[in-house]
C-alpha cells in the first residue's frame, strides 16, 4: 500500500495528513512522537507546523539521569536515529500543509513487527 508521505507532498488539512501518517506507521512499524509544534494564532484547531521524530531519537549520552530519590519505572533505549518528518501549514498555496522535511532513514537499529508491538504495549 502506497502512502502520500513524502518530501514535497501536499495535503488539504492536517487531518487528511494524519490519516496518511498514521497508515504509514502502521505498514511500516514505526512509531513517531511529535518533536515540536506550533498552533496558528487565533486558530487553535490549526498547526502552523507539526515536526515529529523516531521514538528513539535522542544521543546516547544526551540522557542524563537527575537523582530524585525516587527510582524510575520506565527505561528509554536512545538510539540516535535521524529519522524525522515535518509539516508545514503554507499560507500562500491555499494553506496546504506541505512535507518540507522527510527523512524515513533509520539508523543504529532495526524495525520489525514484534519490537514495535512490545513498545506500543509496555
Amino acid at each position: 500500500m502506497s502512502t502520500k508521505i513524502a518530501l514535497n507532498e501536499k495535503f488539504s488539512s492536517f487531518v487528511e495528513f494524519d490519516e496518511e501518517f498514521k497508515i504509514y506507521c502502521d505498514n511500516k512499524f514505526e512509531i513517531f512522537s511529535k518533536a515540536a509544534s506550533r498552533f496558528v494564532k487565533d486558530e487553535l484547531s490549526q498547526y502552523e507546523y507539526v515536526e515529529y521524530k523516531y521514538l528513539h531519537w535522542r544521543k546516547p549520552e544526551a540522557i542524563q539521569s537527575r537523582p530524585t530519590g525516587v527510582r524510575p519505572i520506565q527505561s528509554y533505549h536512545a538510539f540516535n536515529c535521524s529519522a524525522e518528518i515535518r509539516i508545514t501549514r503554507k499560507k500562500r498555496e491555499n494553506n496546504q500543509y506541505v512535507n518540507t522535511k522527510c527523512n524515513l532513514e533509520h539508523v543504529n537499529h532495526r524495525q520489525c513487527e514484534i519490537l514495535v508491538q512490545k513498545l506500543q504495549y509496555k
